[in-house]
Formats: structure tokens, C-alpha cells, sequence
């Protein structure tokens, strides 16, 4: 259970950090804020690096369980630097096309807006990553 708690701080953290950058450039706090995916820094990357800094402090490094959360992490620290960004950019493009067509009155108004942000950045994922290890490491020193 200590460990599905250093994950759920490391995301906390991850999404607190996020909201407060947001605030900073937007001037204004949303709730959906707290939920949002993408952006600075990776939630997911920090999720899956404190899963495998926990289960590398609880069972150790050449565990089994530390072998296979090793590989997850480092698929979905890929997944949300590469698939993830690609769909950002896909969204990105997809709203400039609409936009343009609407400018054109060739179809109708509509507040649909892709362009929530998806996927990351290298920064974002290297931070996100850092950021969940240290969360880890200080909540295995704090519940043990």
C-alpha cells in the first residue's frame, strides 16, 4: 500500500506544480486544471519513475518486480514523449483546419477546441521523471 501511495503523491505533486504554472500564465484557476493531461511537468512520467524508485527502495534493485517496473516506466516515459506529442500536434493542426474553414463559412461555429495539450515535451518528461523520483525518496524516508 506504501507504494500506491508514493504514486498517488508523485502524481499530486506532478498536477499541483502543473495547476501552479498554469496560474501563473493564465492569471486564473480553472478546476478542470487539476485534471489536465500534457504540460509541465509529465504526470505520467512522474507516476511510473516513483513506481519504480518505491519498488526499487522497498524490494531493491535487482528484484524482479523493479525489473518489470523498470521497462513500464520506460514505455510510458516514451509513449508520453512520443505518441502522446504526436497527438498534440495532430490536435494542434486539426484546429487551425477548422478554424479556417469556419473564417471561410464553410461549416459552422463550434467551441470544440482540440488543442488541450496531450503529450510532452523532453523537458516535461525528464522533469516529470526527476520529480518522481524525489517524491519516492522522500516519502520512503517519511513512512518508514
Amino acid at each position: 500500500m506504501k507504494i500506491v501511495i508514493i504514486c498517488f503523491c508523485a502524481c499530486a505533486a506532478s498536477q499541483l506544480i502543473k495547476v501552479a504554472i498554469l496560474l501563473a500564465h493564465k492569471k486564473k484557476l480553472r478546476l478542470r486544471d487539476f485534471l489536465t493531461t500534457g504540460g509541465m511537468p509529465s504526470a505520467h512520467s512522474a507516476i511510473v519513475s516513483a513506481l519504480a524508485a518505491a519498488v526499487a527502495l522497498y524490494e531493491g534493485l535487482d528484484s524482479a518486480a523493479f525489473g518489470i517496473t523498470a521497462v513500464f516506466a520506460f514505455i510510458v516515459i516514451c509513449d508520453a514523449a512520443g505518441l502522446r506529442r504526436s497527438v498534440g500536434r495532430q490536435a494542434d493542426i486539426l484546429d487551425r483546419i477548422i478554424r479556417e474553414l469556419q473564417d471561410r463559412n464553410a461549416i459552422a461555429e463550434s467551441n470544440h477546441d482540440s488543442s488541450e495539450i496531450v503529450g510532452h515535451t523532453l523537458i516535461q518528461v525528464i522533469a516529470g521523471a526527476i520529480l518522481g523520483a524525489v517524491v519516492a525518496c522522500l516519502c520512503f524516508l517519511l513512512l518508514e
